[in-house]
């Protein structure tokens, strides 16, 4: 599933909201049992049920999956401020494991600390059931003109 393809006159927020409100979600969500709880202006919060479909070989949730959640609502934080002729990419990303979980941790959630900071350097925290922090990560996006969409916005303003 990609937003742009399927709302290209959307804003990013639009996008998220849509897709929200479809019950839709990309498919490495399928696939890690996590999922888009909430989406606004520059911000946004994702579940996950940490579980043995996530394990390492050492019996604990591999560290991929707390950097796959967090990069995903850093992501949608940063897509949810961009027009519809912008797009993102993550440039570099770091994840700081404070934590670590098993099935039994629970729900788990991400979201960035700050809708102000989003943007400036993308951050954001996982947290378990019980607000303790996880891991967190910090991350560097870049964000461009669509391809072949021609903007009357100027450079970018996020």
């Amino acid at each position: 599933m990609n937003v742009n393809n399927i709302h290209p006159n959307l804003s990013g927020l639009e996008q998220l909201q849509a897709m929200l409100a479809n019950g839709n979600g990309a498919p490495i969500g399928e696939t890690l049992k996590f999922r888009l709880v909430e989406i606004d202006d520059g911000h946004a919060v994702f579940e996950a049920e940490p579980g043995p479909h996530a394990y390492n070989p050492i019996g604990s949730i591999h560290g991929g999956f707390a950097a796959t959640l967090l990069d995903s609502a850093c992501g949608c934080a940063v897509h949810s401020k961009l027009r519809a002729d912008q797009i993102y990419t993550t440039l570099e990303l770091k994840t700081a494991y404070h934590r670590g979980m098993t099935a039994e941790t629970g729900t788990v959630r991400a979201a960035p600390p700050s809708r102000r900071r989003v943007l400036l350097m993308a951050m954001t925290d996982f947290w378990r059931p019980q607000r303790r922090p996880c891991s967190s990560w910090i991350a560097n996006p870049e964000i461009w003109f669509l391809p072949g969409v021609e903007s009357t916005h100027g450079e970018p303003t996020v």
